[in-house]
């Protein structure tokens, strides 16, 4: 069981850290990440987010491919152009049901053996988190927090390329009432 957890862990881990490794070695690369220290933050983030939010991803693919093999409409919805926000009451509508689950499924592993809760923490906790986590990685705060501190941005959200500056300027000009 733990050969099988370290062979886990080294397939979600090891592009990361080569990665990390190349981001580093690479000074435009590193200076475009904003340094060693918040490249490796974003990393940190980046994991922890991966992670609490593979458990929700398992869960929206498999039930839209059930209601779609049970010839229901999968609420396949329109794109949303907006700020992306999605309302916190959409959110407990949406995830509640997953939260609450993840809550039973922890407290039966661990009423069976304390052990197999552990091992099934991380889809347990990330389940349980379903509502915070959908939350965070759509809300508008946390990204600005994040790139105002310059962790899991890229040189280009930083600094526009000037092909995406001279479109802005075109798109403004466009814009603007003719005189």
């Amino acid at each position: 069981m733990a050969l099988l957890f370290a062979a886990t862990m080294g397939v979600l881990f090891a592009p990361k850290v080569f990665g990390y490794v190349a981001t580093v070695g690479d000074a435009d690369a590193r200076r475009g990440a904003g340094g060693a220290l918040r490249a490796f933050a974003g990393v940190l983030v980046e994991s922890v987010l991966a992670a609490l939010m593979a458990p929700i991803v398992m869960y929206r693919q498999s039930r839209g491919v059930a209601e779609v093999l049970s010839g229901r409409d999968s609420g396949w919805e329109a794109q949303r152009r907006d700020d992306g926000s999605v309302p916190f009451w959409g959110l407990v509508q949406s995830y509640a049901g997953l939260s609450l689950f993840g809550a039973f499924m922890g407290a039966l592993a661990w009423a069976v053996s304390p052990g197999l809760a552990l091992w099934m923490a991380p889809v347990v906790v990330g389940m349980v988190l379903a509502i915070p986590t959908v939350w965070f990685s759509s809300s508008r705060t946390p990204g600005r927090w994040l790139r105002r501190h310059r962790i899991l941005c890229i040189p280009e959200e930083l600094e526009a390329p000037p092909v995406l500056r001279r479109a802005a300027e075109l798109r403004a000009a466009a814009a603007a009432p003719q005189a």
